[in-house]
Order: C-alpha cells, then sequence, then structure tokens
C-alpha cells in the first residue's frame, strides 16, 4: 500500500503552528530592545564610551555608565558588570564580602547553599578569610518542601540581620524545585517585614 503526503499542506500547518510561537517570541525581543536602547538613550551613550582604556578602570566612564545601564535594566539601585568574574560563586563572593561586616547577619532562608559558598561563607567548614571567620553571624533556615517557611523568615529575621540568601536553583538536590521569581518576592516581603 502506498500512502501518499502532501508535503505542502504538511509545510503549511507547520509554519502556522510555530508562528503562534515566534509572535510571541518576537514581542518580547522588541520589548526587551526597546529597554536597552531606552537605558543607553538615558544614560548617553556615545562612541565616546567605547574608546580603549589602561585596563586599571580609573575614570573609566564607559564601564561606570554600562553598570548605571544594567542597573536601570535589571530595576536595582546599582550594578557591577566585569568580564573578570569567573564564576558564579565568584560574583557572590564579591557581593557578600563587598556588603557584610563584623557583628552582621546573614541568613540563608533556603538551606544549605552550594558547597562553594559554604566555603565563602564559612560554615559549616570553618575557613580562613570566610564570613564566618571575619566576623559575621551566620544561621540557616531548613525549607519546607519546595518553599521557604515565610513565618520560620520572619522570625529569624532580627536588627542585626543585614542579608538574607536565597539560592533560587536546586543546585545539586533533587528533594526540592527551583523557586520561582514569585516566591522571591514573598520572601524578600517576609524579610523586609520582620527588618525594614
Amino acid at each position: 500500500m502506498r500512502i501518499l503526503v502532501d508535503y505542502n499542506a504538511l509545510e503549511q500547518a507547520a509554519l502556522v503552528e510555530v508562528a503562534k510561537h515566534t509572535a510571541e517570541l518576537e514581542a518580547a525581543a522588541l520589548y526587551n530592545t526597546e529597554k536597552v536602547i531606552a537605558a543607553f538613550r538615558n544614560n548617553m551613550v556615545s562612541d565616546y564610551y567605547l574608546k580603549p582604556t589602561t585596563g586599571y578602570g580609573y575614570s573609566d566612564v564607559g564601564r561606570d555608565t554600562l553598570d548605571l545601564i544594567y542597573a536601570e535594566l535589571f530595576k536595582t539601585e546599582a550594578a557591577l558588570v566585569r568580564s573578570q568574574f569567573v564564576s558564579g560563586t565568584h560574583a557572590l563572593a564579591v557581593a557578600l564580602l563587598g556588603n557584610l561586616r563584623a557583628g552582621d547577619e546573614l541568613i540563608a532562608v533556603t538551606g544549605a547553599p552550594y558547597d562553594t559558598m559554604q566555603t565563602i561563607i564559612g560554615s559549616p567548614v570553618k575557613t580562613p578569610g570566610s564570613l564566618v571567620d571575619l566576623g559575621v553571624t551566620y544561621k540557616e533556615l531548613p525549607m519546607t518542601g519546595d518553599h521557604v517557611d515565610l513565618e520560620a523568615v520572619k522570625n529569624a529575621v532580627t536588627s542585626k540581620t543585614t542579608m538574607i540568601h536565597i539560592q533560587r536553583s536546586c543546585g545539586y538536590s533533587s528533594e526540592r524545585k527551583t523557586i520561582d521569581v514569585a516566591e522571591i518576592g514573598r520572601i524578600c516581603s517576609a524579610a523586609k517585614e520582620a527588618n525594614p
């Protein structure tokens, strides 16, 4: 038995199905492109910012402006954009060590962080030069299944709490799912409610 296939009709049906999804992607791409162009315009970027520098970062207005653009795009107080960050752990270590001081408190609200972060924090293994070694108090809250216990966060946060650590990724754990952005918002609200 021979089956005849109308490849033109099959191709047209596939293109119609793909078009449903490409329209969404193109709309998102256009929105994000407009957002980036607006950030460049708001920060008055010109070819001057692309000139060569000494590499030492002194008076590098291009680099400083790139930080401002990222802060605007991600709606943050500030940003630090550097090609010299060699890993996610490196970037997080810079953020933690740059913001926490002796007497401050850090609370990991998503249980034990990655093993590489444990070295930076200095818990459970004491590490020279870690946050704990430098006098930062560290607490860790276990998760309840796939979710952060918001009441436990509110109860754990004190006037000494300077920062909370939220590990969005499930990491090496098969015990929980990745935390979505909406839950991160709820965690931050709970922590801010306890200590604005």
